[in-house]
Formats: structure tokens, C-alpha cells, sequence
């Protein structure tokens, strides 16, 4: 795996979010949509805004979620956009 590669990230994130070929574990897929995020990979970063919306592995934090959101959006992730949307109407 390039360990540049930040859809590769994202991609074994979802792989251990849904238990294919590993144990689903979503503590792991959380550190890996941060990693694919943070590489700049639009799907991580939203599917780690979501994990703080309904807090799997992480805290509930609307805030982190805001931020996560945005820059999925910012990334080109319309999921990310509508999410960035809801939370901000919703006064975060």
C-alpha cells in the first residue's frame, strides 16, 4: 500500500466499517478515514464527520463534524456538502 495514497485509506476504512476480509472494528476504520482525510481524500473526511454525528468510535462532536464536513466538501464530496449544510442549520 502507498502509504501516500489517501483513497487507499479511506478504501481499507470501509473495508473494516463493514467486516469484509477483516473483523469489522470501527475504531480502526475511524483512524483510517483520519488518515485518508488527512491526505486530503474528500470520502474520509466525510465518513469521519459522520462518525462524529452519530459518535461510532469517536465522541459525538458537531463541531468536528462541521470541520470534517466542510472540508469533504471542500474536497468535492457532495455527501460532505449536504452534511456541512444540515449541521449548520442546525446552529453548529
Amino acid at each position: 500500500m502507498n502509504l501516500n495514497d489517501a483513497a487507499s485509506f479511506t478504501n481499507l476504512g470501509l473495508l473494516y466499517e463493514r467486516g469484509n476480509g477483516v473483523e469489522k472494528n470501527y475504531f480502526t476504520a475511524a483512524e483510517l478515514y483520519a488518515k485518508g482525510c488527512s491526505l486530503n481524500d474528500a470520502n474520509g473526511c466525510t465518513n469521519l464527520a459522520f462518525y462524529h454525528i452519530e459518535g461510532t468510535a469517536v465522541p459525538v462532536d458537531y463541531r468536528q463534524a462541521k470541520l470534517f464536513a466542510k472540508k469533504g466538501c471542500q474536497l468535492g464530496s457532495e455527501r460532505g456538502c449536504n452534511m456541512y449544510r444540515i449541521i449548520e442549520q442546525n446552529g453548529y
